[in-house]
């Protein structure tokens, strides 16, 4: 149960794109890279699978970069948008569970039931 490199890449790409467009000096872009960067490191650090943490990384905030979402509710949303995009690239939905439900306890701990 991974996400394959091609599809890491191609999502990282993706997010890299829609963060270009926010510009070098936004929040957003600097929050997300660093959190990828973490995400990874964590996961060497504990035999994770390093695929999975960096797109829980990319995509953690998938609502507010992508739909501008500031909302309390923002990783419950984009854990809704995140799912949308993993589907788009055919990844199982076990991978999608684990992820989705990484992204809606990001930022409040009732989110993730």
């Amino acid at each position: 149960m991974t996400i394959s490199d091609k599809n890491t890449l191609l999502i990282q790409k993706r997010v890299y794109d829609l963060l270009s467009l926010l510009g070098e000096e936004s929040f957003d872009y600097g929050h997300i890279r660093s959190v990828e960067k973490n995400c990874v490191l964590l996961a060497k650090d504990r035999n994770l699978d390093i695929n999975m943490a960096r797109v829980i990384g990319l995509l953690h905030d998938v609502a507010r970069y992508e739909g501008g979402f500031l909302g309390g509710n923002h990783s419950l949303v984009g854990s809704k948008r995140a799912k949308e995009w993993l589907e788009s690239y055919d990844i199982d939905e076990e991978v999608i569970i684990t992820v989705t439900k990484a992204i809606k306890a990001h930022s409040k701990k009732k989110n993730c039931r």
